[in-house]
């Protein structure tokens, strides 16, 4: 009788047919995109941070190293719809420059550098929203604006890991921080298997005589992992 190992490897037969071109770059090409819209966000959250507190494009007056207040100008004079009193209310005060400042700071330096993205991501969502929330309705749009856009964008470079490439983050992955508290590193997003034909091996836990389909047939193969002997072979053949 045959040897069967309690091990097994999936083997997925591919469909009959034609299958759609597949370039070998796309994977590559994809992780460099992600990054790319990393840089180029965070750089907008950094852009806005030196200009408020400098005055670069703003009046030298208005800058916060003046005694400028960051959030006046625009809770005060560019609010609107529903929540108009409550932004005019805040617009101005202390705790809210500072909450502003050092979330403009901190979004665009985790961005850049790929560390963080997980918790920049949360912030940035946040302060995102809560500015789309100050303008409401949208002037050219009945709901749609670009604060809603770079929320879902900033959620998504958390959700593929886009610190990895042209980043940090696979260093800050492996400091002792981000070890003592895992919420603080993206999770790592599912792969396929790499093998032409083939997927991932099941885990040991699940069952032999599982059935497993993507796309096409399923063939499941017990292979037996200790080498050959003359008396295994008797037991092969028999």
């Amino acid at each position: 009788m045959a040897v069967i190992d309690r091990y097994p490897e999936v083997r997925y037969d591919r469909p009959t047919g034609v299958e759609p071109a597949r370039s070998r770059d796309a994977e590559p090409a994809v992780r460099y995109v992600w990054a790319v819209a990393r840089l180029s966000l965070g750089w907008v959250f950094l852009w806005a941070f030196l200009d408020k507190l400098l005055g670069l494009e703003t009046a030298d007056k208005q800058a916060w190293i003046n005694g400028g207040h960051p959030t006046e100008g625009f809770l005060k004079g560019a609010a609107a719809g529903p929540f108009k009193g409550f932004y005019n209310d805040i617009a101005g005060a202390a705790w809210a420059d500072w909450l502003f400042m050092l979330g403009l700071a901190g979004i665009g330096t985790a961005l850049v550098l790929g560390i963080g993205v997980r918790a920049a991501a949360a912030a940035g969502a946040v302060l995102l929203v809560m500015m789309w929330t100050a303008v409401l309705p949208p002037e050219n749009n009945p709901f749609m604006d670009d604060h809603l856009v770079y929320a879902l964008l900033v959620i998504g470079l958390a959700m593929v890991n886009a610190g990895d490439t042209l980043g940090l983050g696979r260093r800050w992955g492996r400091t002792a921080l981000v070890r003592r508290y895992p919420v603080l590193k993206s999770p790592a997003p599912l792969r396929r298997g790499r093998a032409r034909g083939r997927g991932p091996a099941l885990p040991l836990s699940a069952s032999p005589m599982r059935s497993l389909r993507r796309g096409g047939a399923v063939a499941v193969c017990f292979r037996d992992p200790l080498p050959p002997t003359p008396h295994r072979r008797a037991q092969r053949s028999s």
